[in-house]
């Protein structure tokens, strides 16, 4: 049997390229011995998590994940909100007709309180005829004394007095609310044209919540998706 030092007096004998050779046969698979030596203790420091760790990453990401369909749920609620104004205010043209029809409702009740012989100014008459028609019905009454009776009368004539001047008021300010009322009335256009401008108001305003939103609820699925990448690790 061939000893050691016979062999290496026999590779030293070899030509010079062919032992050039067997020491890159020797270098190329060495390296690999040697790598997996310079691992070994690396791997053997690693230490893998913990049960009680592990518990505790899948706890909170299950919290984290109920935190989110909460948070989805919230986004979704926010979606039909804004759906549901833009669908009604992004129209200008009901927008307008819907508010012109609204001031209709209230204007033409209005107007025929205060027109010519309407509401009001029976109103005023019904008053002046009661305070006449006592007094006329006092001055006929023989329940009371000629100096009862006088009293009383006169106590009338200053309640006719005073109807007559606040019918008087009455009727400046019914024809005065019926002019502006007419003249509201012209500008029943122009009030639903300006309803239309608010009301686009008010869609912006909510495509602006919604684009906020979203943008955080965006914030909140990377975070959690990089939760779920990195548990276990």
């Amino acid at each position: 049997m061939a000893t050691r030092s016979s062999i290496a007096v026999e590779f030293f004998k070899e030509p010079t390229i062919r032992r050039c050779r067997t020491l890159s046969v020797l270098r190329t698979a060495l390296v690999p011995v040697l790598l997996l030596a310079t691992s070994l203790p690396a791997l053997a420091q690693a230490d893998p998590k913990s049960s009680a760790e592990v518990s505790s990453q899948v706890a909170e990401l299950a919290k984290q994940r109920a935190d989110l369909v909460t948070r989805l749920k919230g986004l979704k609620g926010k979606i039909d909100d804004a759906g549901s104004i833009v669908s009604k205010k992004a129209n200008a043209a009901d927008v307008a007709r819907e508010t012109i029809e609204e001031l209709r409702a209230v204007v033409s009740p209005l107007l025929a309180a205060v027109a010519d012989n309407g509401e009001i100014s029976r109103l005023g008459v019904s008053a002046l005829k009661n305070a006449t028609d006592r007094k006329t019905a006092i001055e006929r009454d023989t329940r009371f004394t000629p100096e009862e009776r006088q009293r009383l009368v006169s106590a009338w004539d200053v309640r006719i007095k005073a109807t007559t001047e606040a019918n008087a008021e009455l009727e400046k300010a019914r024809a005065k609310f019926l002019a502006l009322m007419y003249t509201l009335q012209t500008k029943e256009d122009l009030i639903g044209e300006w309803a239309a401008v608010a009301a686009q108001d008010e869609v912006i305003t909510a495509i602006r919540d919604l684009t906020t939103a979203l943008n955080e609820t965006s914030v909140d699925v990377k975070n959690f998706i990089a939760l779920l990448e990195g548990a276990g690790s």
